[in-house]
């Protein structure tokens, strides 16, 4: 669909400008008009004309979140020390992930408590010391 692809595109070059703006030295004054900026263009994609064809029921509940969020919410990586996306904790939970699906997940809200728990432990040992894990491990 051209219309998802030409919004896709609009969305894309927000975010790229939102990670070059990232890569500038902070100044408190200049991150708040980038805030102003970068809403302004977000606020412009989403009012874009709709194609008789009409859009698509996920860039509607899409565009919906983003005017829900609002910039307060969707740039606090401008104003705080935040990343502007969650990747590591993505790759931090993939084990998890991979191992609830090769176990055919929990049998009850108890036992997912407990292995969430036991993986945060072992992953936190992993990082704090990946050449001596075992023993850090045991320490804990």
């Amino acid at each position: 669909m051209p219309f998802v692809t030409e919004w896709y595109e609009g969305f894309s070059g927000i975010y790229q400008d939102l990670k070059q703006y990232l890569a500038q030295p902070v100044d408190p004054v200049v991150r708040a008009l980038n805030k102003d900026e970068l809403w302004a263009k977000l606020q412009a994609l989403s009012d874009s004309p709709i194609p008789p064809t009409g859009q698509p029921a996920k860039l509607a509940r899409l565009k919906a979140q983003i005017a829900r969020a609002g910039p307060a919410k969707l740039f606090t990586c401008l104003t705080a020390d935040t990343p502007a996306d969650n990747n590591r904790v993505e790759r931090d939970l993939r084990q998890l992930v991979l191992k609830r699906k090769r176990s055919y997940g929990s049998k009850s809200m108890p036992g997912a408590r407990a292995l969430a728990t036991v993986l945060s432990v072992c992953a936190t040992a992993w990082r704090t010391d990946p050449n001596n894990y075992f023993t850090t491990l045991a320490a804990l």
